[in-house]
């Protein structure tokens, strides 16, 4: 759900329904709350469509440490792929690096992605692997945010780190990284 605005803007409704239930009297102030919430999410999502918009079909393709984008995927048109699972803490095998790295070279993608609460040394391993194919990629050079925020700057926030998620993205894919 982290990486799905329209997710966010229906549980935020259901999060206002539900206290305006359990504090009527305080339903009014939630609700306008609610609403501006709602409003930053909406603003945001036509921001990320906007600053995605130029990335061309083939190059929408995210390979990250783990499989934590498939929302995001799933909401601006990318293939998602992953060397690790759901999970932080799973460990990839040589087959899965290697698997995953033929995929890469096949498909020419160019950059690998790595979150904040994931070792980089996976990213690593697996660039070192598609070298080890002929084949060129490199690693963004600023982390993502998956499930987690920042401790400085705009990323010290949902909406913060979701634009800074956006612009890491499509700052790499177009090569202006």
């Amino acid at each position: 759900m982290w990486h799905d605005l329209d997710l966010w803007i229906i549980a935020v409704e259901a999060l206002v329904h539900r206290l305006s239930q359990l504090r009527p009297e305080e339903a009014e102030l939630f609700q306008e709350r609610g609403a501006a919430y709602i409003a930053e999410l909406r603003d945001l999502q036509t921001a990320a469509r906007q600053i995605l918009e130029p990335l061309p079909r083939e190059k929408r393709v995210l390979v990250t440490s783990h499989d934590a984008f498939s929302y995001f995927g799933r909401a601006y048109g990318f293939e998602t792929r992953s060397i690790l699972g759901i999970s932080t803490e799973d460990e990839a095998g040589v087959r899965d690096v290697q698997d995953l790295a033929r995929l890469i070279v096949e498909r020419g993608v160019e950059v690998l992605f790595y979150e904040t609460a994931i070792d980089r040394r996976s990213m690593v391993a697996l660039q070192e692997a598609v070298q080890a194919r002929g084949s060129q990629i490199r690693i963004a050079p600023a982390p993502l945010f998956a499930g987690t925020l920042g401790t400085e700057g705009p990323a010290r926030t949902f909406l913060g780190a979701y634009r800074q998620n956006v612009e890491t993205i499509a700052a790499a894919l177009l090569g202006d990284s």
